[in-house]
C-alpha cells in the first residue's frame, strides 16, 4: 500500500495529493543551480565579493495554509523572518516569503543553502520558487 501511495504521489499519512515530490525537488535544484550561476555572476558585477554576506529574500508555495503555517515557522526557527499568506496570482494557494540571515555569496554556499531550503520545502510540502537579494544591504 505504502508503494502504491507513493507511485501516485499521495502523502503517506492523509492520503492527501503532495504539492511537491522528489522529481519536482530534484528539477528544480538543479534549474536553480544553472540560474545561481547568473545571478552570482551579476553580482560580481554589482560589486559583491565572494566572501560578501547577504540576506536573501525567499518564496515557497504549498496548496494548504497549514503547510505554508508549518514551513513559515520552521523558517523563523532558523532565525529567519518569514510569513505565510495566501497567493496574490491563485488564491487557492499560499506563499511563504520572508529573508534569510546572511549567506555568504559565493556559487558553493548558494547552490549548499538553495539545496537546503529545496529539501525543507519537500518536508513541508512547499515548492521553493527561488530567492533574490538587495547587493546594497
Amino acid at each position: 500500500m505504502k508503494l502504491i501511495r507513493q507511485l501516485l504521489g499521495l502523502d503517506e499519512v492523509s492520503g492527501s495529493k503532495r504539492f511537491v515530490d522528489d522529481s519536482t525537488i530534484g528539477m528544480q535544484k538543479q534549474k536553480l543551480r544553472e540560474r545561481n550561476c547568473l545571478v552570482v555572476d551579476r553580482l560580481r558585477e554589482l560589486g559583491v565579493r565572494e566572501d560578501q554576506f547577504l540576506r536573501l529574500e525567499f518564496f515557497f508555495y504549498t496548496d494548504r495554509s497549514e503547510f505554508g503555517d508549518a514551513m513559515a515557522g520552521a523558517l523563523r526557527a532558523k532565525g529567519y523572518e518569514a510569513e505565510a499568506d495566501r497567493a496574490a496570482h491563485d488564491r487557492k494557494q499560499y506563499v511563504i516569503s520572508g529573508w534569510s540571515v546572511p549567506i555568504r555569496m559565493d556559487r558553493q554556499s548558494v547552490n549548499g543553502w538553495c539545496d537546503e531550503m529545496c529539501d525543507l520545502g519537500l518536508n513541508h510540502d512547499c515548492f521553493f520558487d527561488g530567492w533574490g537579494t538587495n547587493p546594497e544591504q
